[in-house]
């Protein structure tokens, strides 16, 4: 009878850590993967200037996005971006930086360099959408270089420098002061006409905030 109580006992114990453990998940995956957004955006006047933007001679509207290509929600959010785009090809530019988030997410941060590397060689939007693709990236290393080398890359040697010495670390940091600046924590976060909405949008409520009179 003891040694049944016993088992019993560890038993009850393993499912109270297990249970424990998802729920500390669940809630730190929520304050920082963010799948919805909330009903008022927040004034974030001044980011475009922070992140480096110039005034767009076409006047287009900026959709500002921050993001991080091992996070879920932007994956679907880059489905609805591109809706946006198709929908208002003269009328909107997508601005991405990046906030990748290493503590749940490993191998976010050298997927933003690479993206930098990428876009530097000219390949920017073939690595963005293939990144996009992967459901899952191999732990604890990604084979960034057959990334490079499946997108068409040729100077390869540099992308694979360029990855080694995370030679745009310091970029991707700044990204993520002015994110901490104007109170971004989490992704993805989208800013259109200097209003800042934290979580995903659906193609509607974007069409709403372009459409919507200043």
């Amino acid at each position: 009878m003891k040694k049944s109580n016993y088992l019993t006992d560890i038993v009850l114990i393993t499912c109270a850590i297990v249970i424990t453990a998802l729920v500390v998940r669940r809630e730190f995956f929520a304050q920082n993967e963010v799948p919805k957004a909330p009903v008022k955006p927040i004034l974030v006047k001044g980011i475009a200037q922070k992140l480096g933007m110039h005034p767009d001679p076409e006047n287009k509207i900026k959709i500002i996005e921050f993001m991080d290509y091992e996070c879920p929600f932007c994956r679907e959010q880059e489905k609805v971006l591109k809706k946006v785009v198709a929908a208002y090809p003269d009328k909107v530019s997508i601005h991405r930086y990046h906030l990748p988030l290493d503590k749940i997410h490993p191998n976010a941060y050298m997927a933003a360099n690479g993206a930098e590397c990428a876009k530097e060689l000219g390949f920017f939007d073939q690595y963005h959408d293939t990144v996009f693709k992967k459901e899952t990236f191999s732990q604890p290393k990604t084979d960034w270089k057959t990334i490079a080398e499946g997108i068409g890359v040729k100077q390869l040697n540099s992308f694979v420098t360029c990855q080694q010495d995370t030679t745009y670390k310091l970029r991707i940091e700044a990204h993520r002061s002015v994110a901490k600046e104007f109170g971004i924590h989490g992704v993805p976060a989208i800013v259109i006409k200097d209003k800042l909405y934290s979580g995903s949008l659906s193609f509607e409520q974007i069409k709403e905030a372009i459409d919507i009179k200043n």
